[in-house]
Formats: C-alpha cells, structure tokens, sequence
C-alpha cells in the first residue's frame, strides 16, 4: 500500500520545515550542529520509522469489517478504488 508514499511526501514537507538547512545546505556540514539541522532531519526520519511501522501493522492486520481509523480507511478506499478500476490520485507501491 502507499500509505508509505504520502508519508515520506509529509515527511519531507516536515524535513524543509528544517529552517536554514533547508535554503543552505552546507549549514549541516558545520561541526557540532549549532542550527540543529541535523538534528530535525534525524527527528524527522524517526518519525517516519514510526508511522512506517504503524502502517505495516494496518496492512498485515487489515480486516475489512473492522474499519477504526483513517489507516483502515484509506487501506479500504485503496482497494475499492483497485476493485472498481477506478483512476485515481491514491497510489499503491
């Protein structure tokens, strides 16, 4: 499911919410990290292990009468959308 490629999307928008990294790069190559560059991108990448584990739980859990959250729902509208041949903006990897 790319529930994975709408997060990584998310995550990025969160990763250029970096601040000066994002606009000069070679901040992050400054010793000891005094913008704290580093340390958003760091934060951000664990944020996405999170949300990736959360996701692979959904899928490998997926039970279609019992929708309890967004994950579940959006997991449903994918296969709906896949069942019906539908075009659609929602991706799948």
């Amino acid at each position: 499911m790319c529930i994975t490629c709408t997060l990584r999307c998310h995550v990025t928008i969160y990763r250029s919410a970096g601040g000066i990294g994002n606009f000069f790069p070679w901040v992050a190559n400054i010793p000891f990290d005094p913008f704290g560059v580093n340390r958003n991108f760091r934060n951000a990448d664990q944020v996405h292990k999170y949300c990736d584990e959360i996701i692979r739980e959904h899928v490998e859990q997926y039970d279609e009468n019992s929708i309890d959250d967004l994950t579940s729902a959006y997991i449903r509208e994918l296969k709906r959308q896949k069942d019906n041949n539908e075009t659609t903006t929602m991706s799948r990897r």
